[in-house]
């Protein structure tokens, strides 16, 4: 019964990731971008 509702989920979860890529792709982006700066920050003290 867990295997099945594993393959009835990722069945799912595909098509949305799909959806979410190509939306979320532009979206990521400008988020990737405050990541490394976050980073950057906390190198120059260090």
């Amino acid at each position: 019964e867990g295997k099945a509702a594993f393959s009835k989920d990722e069945s799912k979860e595909p098509i949305v990731e799909v959806r979410t890529e190509e939306e979320g792709t532009p979206n990521h982006d400008g988020s990737n971008q405050i990541e490394p700066n976050e980073t950057t920050p906390l190198t120059e003290p260090e």
